[in-house]
Parts: structure tokens; sequence; C-alpha cells
């Protein structure tokens, strides 16, 4: 099954080429050095745009961004600006998370309502970087599901610098005993420019869960 963090994670490598003037910094830096810069900074008042806003995460990411080590912020950089993707083998935290709302169960013959939700985290070093996540609301008589009620999908958080994700219901329907919630998760990198920023790619993914006539996830990913 691919990663979505492939899929979300950096702004093209392009970019390098034409962001603009570098930031002010305590050595000259030119070229991709400078780019890297603009992005991490970028990221960083992203965070703390959100922790100002409210957000107890984001204000746990700032305080986690700013303890990184230099070799953690070039990582960091290289992730954002696509120079590197994301591999098993890299240092990097991945935080799938899987909540499900339960009713108590009931009687065979009654029908109850159900829901279920699944949340989905890329993380880098404690600090969140995007999040998405699917919900399914449906009715159960015993083990099986019998009726779809209905499905959201939202973007929890997404900090990085140039680039949108927006998610989308796919499908929803009944599998079996089954009830199936999928989300078509779209994200659009772009290139930052003297003219603002330019759409560079667009790519989509679709985020999946599914739960018993009990209200428990069965089953959850990326595909």
């Amino acid at each position: 099954m691919k990663s979505i963090q492939g899929l979300i994670t950096g702004v093209a490598i392009v970019a390098l080429a034409v962001i603009g003037a570098p930031v002010a910094s305590a050595a000259p830096v030119t070229g991709a050095e400078a780019a890297k810069q603009v992005v991490l900074e970028q990221f960083r008042e992203n965070l703390a745009e959100a922790s100002e806003a409210g957000d107890a995460e984001a204000a746990e990411s700032v305080e986690s961004f700013d303890s990184l080590t230099r070799q953690q912020r070039s990582e960091l950089a290289e992730l954002l600006t696509g120079e590197r993707t994301w591999e098993p083998s890299t240092n990097l935290d991945e935080e799938i998370v899987v909540e499900r709302g339960v009713v108590p169960r009931a009687a065979a013959a009654a029908t109850q309502s159900r829901t279920i939700w699944y949340t989905s985290a890329f993380t880098f070093a404690g600090i969140k970087v995007t999040e998405t996540k699917v919900t399914g609301r449906y009715t159960a008589q015993g083990s099986s599901a019998k009726r779809i009620l209905s499905n959201s999908c939202t973007v929890v958080r997404n900090f990085q610098p140039f680039t949108n994700v927006n998610t989308n219901q796919s499908a929803s329907y009944v599998n079996g005993k089954n009830a199936v919630f999928d989300c078509r998760v779209r994200v659009q990198r772009g290139i930052p420019t003297a003219w603002g920023t330019i759409d560079w790619s667009t790519k989509e993914q679709v985020q999946t869960v599914s739960g018993s006539g009990y209200g428990t996830v069965v089953s959850r990913g990326w595909r």
C-alpha cells in the first residue's frame, strides 16, 4: 500500500530556482539553502499562527520546531521542498490514530446508530505537519451494518508551505456486514514566484475506514 506521506510532503524542488531573495541569516546563503530557509520560516509561521488561534497541538509543535537540531532542520527542509521523499528507513514519525464512537451492544433485533472515525497524521520529530480525518455514521442491527447515514471528510491540519490539501467524499456503502467510508485527498503543490504561487502538480489518494455492526473499526488506511 502506498503511503500518504509520500503524497503530502513537500513543495516541488523546482521551486528552489524561483523563490525570492534569501532571508536574513548568520552566514551568507544562496540558492537551495536560501530556499530551504524560506520554507522553514514559513512553516514555523504557519504553526505560530495556529498556536495564536488556540491550537494547543500547534503550540507544542512550535516548541518542538524550536528545539530541532541543525541536522533535523535540514531533514525537515528537504521534506518540505520535495528534495527528499518519505521512506520507512528515514528518521520520521508516522502517527496513525484510530478512534471509534461505540454505542453499547443492544438486542440483535434493535436498530442502532454507529459512528466511527479515522485520523491520519504525518509528523516529524513530534511536529504534526498534516492531518486528515474520515468520519462515518450508519445504522446497524447486531453485527451487521445496514444503512449509511453520512460520510464526512476533514483536513484537520495542514502547515506545509505552498501546498493545498483538500478532501472530499469519494464513496460510502455497505459491504457485507461492514460500512465503508472513503475520502479522496487532493494535494496541490505550488511554486512560489514573484507573481504569486503557481500550481505545479496535483495528486490524489483515498483515505478509507470501515466499521462493523458493533461500531468498531475493522480496517483503515490509504489506497
